[in-house]
């Protein structure tokens, strides 16, 4: 009879003139924050002040007696290139975490059940290891709140002593507030349409529960989740897939680590405007356990449609429940399907849109812990909006959501805009690409046509628009295969490139942010015979070129003195049996050049300068061990003037390492960034205005990604992420720097047209 009673309802509405609509109770955001205490290092109490005792190598335990469960956030880990801090929950279960892990999940861990934890610190080769513990976080059963007093059970008030209150978290606190509000139980706060509850377990694997804030989250393409933006804030902390059962009075239960998720604060993109503007767009790192994605792991994601309009719509989410009347709400008793994944079909009646605004209401049930779910057309995974907001009650209304019929949310969904502009129309054709900045600042761009002509484009001012066409440089006569771009000491571009028979030229402005000299100059004769280049500024200035012959063999030459000509003659580095294919070139802090290479069996080698300015140290040394192996490298700057060498292996896997300090030695090993099910076959680096590297690569299937750093010269994100949509495809990139510090990358398809997008701001998100 329950459906029949919904839809009596709306016809009643509808023939006494009054629109469901109209019915609804007061709107009420739906999070059901996580039961908790938490307890810092600066307020702890008495009996637990030795917990927060500065920790080195060796183990502690951390016990919490009648926690139901236990969280800890970290402060100043210092883990070096190889110590691990290693997180132990009462049941075996471990979370193990590198300095780059536990610096992209800043210093927080994952849920364990149960009251105890054992922490363990295992010490590098090389570096002493520590940690500090901020907070401990405590899982309360449920039950504790009511809308009078807050209820903690006697082992945790003997430990937290008389004034226990003042551990609970602000957002719990506004929850009993919030409650206290509704004149009677179980009316104003609560969103089930109806005088029953008729949702029903499920096992979606494509949602998750958002924890502590107590929201719901889900998969889309792209590596992204969505969910509601009023659920965003510093309780935003992590998705969890796979939930289990709660206890029988309701108390959550974390699921194992490998179903736990670290959100990144940076790719959250939301708004929290109200019924129809409320959405939110984010990123997860990959599990630390796994090495995996979520939607890699639980091997789904929702479709989504601003198009479709059914009849009936899905909610499926982590709402709470208990008995009749209040089904977990208005603090009534709970159960053990209490913030577990439920689902219900209802009937749509509403499903609008605008510029910032698309509303869906809808008589599905929900409750608490719903807001973010995906609302679904029902019969497949199709998702037209984001529940939001509570609006039913026994007497009628309807709950609500955000559409995807709303404009700026649609364009901020990744997967559904690309932000890749053609550059400059589809008719240019380039084969490959370097990009310089000229001394006022200005970005110019240069590549090679399929038929080895030389075209280049600027733009018209510091950080603005482009010219507007590609320009021959110089004739048609003039054909290279490869090309390289620099700056002079006087600010001046000079372009060196490789002719089809691997002779070498050259050809610069004739004053900074000018002209051209007006023709291509070979360097030095037809006898000097190079297959690729690579182009390094010494610290007083001079240009130096690295090439690679035919044979694999290395040379270079460099001009006399800033701004000005050249040797005269290209000198080995070092003899005949020195041989890679490959090279990168890089500047130290103190400025001295170093050159790194791959040789033809994929080891790869550098040398250096002895000074800023001067000779070579004499021989190109392994980096580190012949069993390492990379087809190409591209070198960063981090900084605090470190170099960071990135490189693909033959596997497509990704590596990276680094100087542990500036203009000093490396840390040791190549690290793979992030895990073997992460395979690009090409890479770039670019560095944000704010000083953090960001990578950019191609994967075998042309689809581009992006990983970054999470602060200046610290670690990375965690995982790569698609940039922009599954459609979008192009076989290499190139990365500039504008004069405002926006990133601007240059890319070309497989049809030879090129194609560019930007940052909107410095270190900032990207255009759409």
């Amino acid at each position: 009879m329950r459906t029949l009673n919904k839809i009596t309802r709306l016809l009643v509405a509808a023939f006494v003139g009054v629109s469901a609509s109209a019915l609804q109770r007061p709107a009420w955001g739906q999070p059901a924050p996580a039961m908790r205490a938490v307890v810092s290092a600066d307020a702890a109490p008495e009996a637990m002040s030795q917990l927060f005792a500065k920790l080195g190598a060796g183990e502690r335990t951390i016990s919490v007696p009648g926690a139901a469960w236990l969280q800890l956030q970290f402060s100043e880990v210092r883990l070096g290139p190889d110590g691990v801090l290693t997180i132990t929950g009462a049941s075996g279960e471990s979370q193990r975490f590198s300095q780059a892990q536990i610096d992209a999940w800043g210093g927080l861990t994952a849920v364990f059940n149960g009251s105890e934890l054992r922490v363990s610190l295992v010490k590098g080769a090389t570096e002493p290891v520590s940690a500090s513990i901020k907070e401990i976080i405590i899982g309360l059963p449920a039950g504790v709140l009511s809308r009078a007093e807050v209820v903690v059970p006697r082992p945790l008030r003997n430990l937290l002593g008389p004034d226990f209150k003042r551990f609970i978290p602000g957002d719990l606190r506004r929850e009993l507030r919030k409650e206290g509000v509704a004149p009677r139980e179980g009316v104003d706060t609560e969103s089930i349409c109806g005088s029953t509850d008729d949702r029903v377990a499920s096992a979606n694997p494509r949602a998750g529960r958002i924890m502590p804030v107590g929201c719901t989250g889900w998969l889309i393409e792209g590596g992204n989740l969505l969910s509601a933006g009023h659920c965003v804030g510093t309780t935003f902390q992590t998705v969890e897939f796979n939930v289990p059962a709660s206890l029988a009075n309701g108390t959550t239960v974390a699921p194992p680590v490998r179903d736990q998720y670290r959100i990144i604060a940076g790719s959250i993109v939301s708004q929290d405007g109200g019924v129809g503007n409320d959405w939110a767009v984010f990123q997860v790192l990959p599990n630390t356990q796994t090495g995996l994605m979520p939607a890699a792991a639980q091997g789904a994601t929702f479709q989504l449609s601003n198009t479709d309009n059914p009849a009936q719509v899905r909610v499926t989410g982590y709402g709470v429940d208990g008995p009749a009347p209040n089904f977990g709400a208005g603090g009534g008793a709970r159960n053990a399907q209490s913030q577990t994944q439920q689902t219900h079909v209802g009937t749509l009646s509403q499903n609008t849109g605008g510029a910032t605004s698309g509303v869906l209401r809808y008589d599905t049930d929900t409750q608490g812990g719903n807001s973010g779910s995906p609302v679904i057309v029902e019969g497949g995974n199709i998702a037209i909006g984001i529940h939001t907001n509570a609006g039913c009650a026994v007497s009628g209304g309807t709950n609500a959501g955000t559409s995807f019929r709303n404009a700026a949310l649609w364009t901020a969904l990744p997967g559904t805009q690309s932000g890749w502009r053609v550059f400059h129309s589809t008719g240019d054709r380039l084969r490959n690409l370097d990009v310089g900045r000229n001394g006022d600042g200005r970005l110019e761009v240069f590549g090679v046509a399929p038929d080895n002509t030389i075209w280049n484009t600027w733009q018209v001012a510091p950080s603005n628009g482009w010219n507007g066409s590609w320009n021959m440089l110089y004739s048609s006569g003039d054909q290279l295969r490869d090309l390289r771009v620099a700056r002079n000491l006087d600010g001046r571009l000079e372009v060196f490139g490789v002719a089809p028979d691997d002779t070498i030229w050259h050809t610069w402005q004739v004053a900074p942010s000018n002209g051209w000299n007006g023709s291509w100059e070979i360097l030095y004769s037809s006898s000097d015979r190079l297959r690729s280049l690579e182009v390094g500024q010494n610290a007083d200035g001079r240009l130096e070129v690295f090439g690679v012959a035919p044979d694999n063999t290395i040379w270079n030459t460099w001009q006399v003195a800033p701004s000005n000509g050249w040797n005269g003659s290209w000198n080995m580095l070092y003899s005949s049996g020195d041989q890679l294919r490959d090279l990168r070139v890089a500047r130290n802090l103190d400025g001295r050049l170093e050159v790194f290479g791959v040789a033809p069996d994929d080891t790869i080698w550098h040398t250096w300068q002895v000074a800023p300015s001067n000779g070579w140290n004499g021989s190109w040394e392994i980096l580190y061990s012949s069993s390492d192996r990379l087809r190409s490298l591209e070198v960063g700057q981090n900084a605090d003037g470190r170099l960071e060498i990135f490189g693909v292996a033959p596997d497509n896997t990704i590596w990276n390492t680094w100087q542990v300090a500036p203009s000093n030695g490396w840390n040791g090993s190549w690290n793979i960034l992030y895990s073997s099910g992460d395979q690009l076959r090409s890479l770039d680096v670019g560095r944000n205005g704010d000083g953090r590297l960001e990578l950019f690569g191609v994967a075998p299937d042309d689809t581009i990604w992006h990983t970054w750093q999470v602060g200046p010269s610290n670690g990375w994100n965690g995982s790569w992420l698609m940039f922009y949509v599954p459609g979008d495809r192009l076989r290499n990139l190139d990365v500039g720097q504008n004069a405002d510090g926006r990133i601007e990358v240059f890319g070309i398809a497989s049809n030879d047209t090129i194609w560019h997008t930007w940052q909107v701001a410095p270190s900032d998100g990207w255009n759409r």
